[in-house]
């Protein structure tokens, strides 16, 4: 497995974060890093390590906001939405656009309903 697009998938949030506090769009520019990434290494190991390390690295950022639950619903979000845009490359990198598509109203649903319950 490359290492190259993890490590980029853990630096990801700390840049992200400044850009999503100008556009409130967290789900569309978070899939669309996290599609760049998978589109670099369409392996599924790989996918899964971006997803994983991405969701560890956010969650530094929301430390303070931090509860188990949080936690284990974020790391299964990015991981999820993260397969689903490597689904869509591997069946045929045409889908991509679909891919992220998904990935965003995943995102986005799980935003709304995380802000319910927290």
């Amino acid at each position: 497995m490359n290492l190259l697009a993890p490590l980029l998938a853990l630096a990801a949030p700390f840049v992200l974060w400044p850009i999503e506090l100008l556009l409130p769009y967290p789900y569309v520019i978070e899939e669309l890093v996290k599609a760049g990434l998978v589109w670099l290494n369409p392996k599924f190991k790989s996918a899964l390590a971006i997803g994983l390390t991405f969701a560890s690295s956010e969650t530094v950022l929301y430390i303070f906001n931090l509860n188990p639950y949080r936690l284990i619903a974020t790391s299964a979000l990015h991981v999820t939405t993260t397969l689903v845009i490597y689904y869509a490359v591997h069946t045929n990198k045409k889908l991509i656009s679909l891919g992220i598509i998904l990935a965003g109203l995943i995102h986005f649903f799980y935003n709304r309903w995380i802000g319910i319950l927290l």
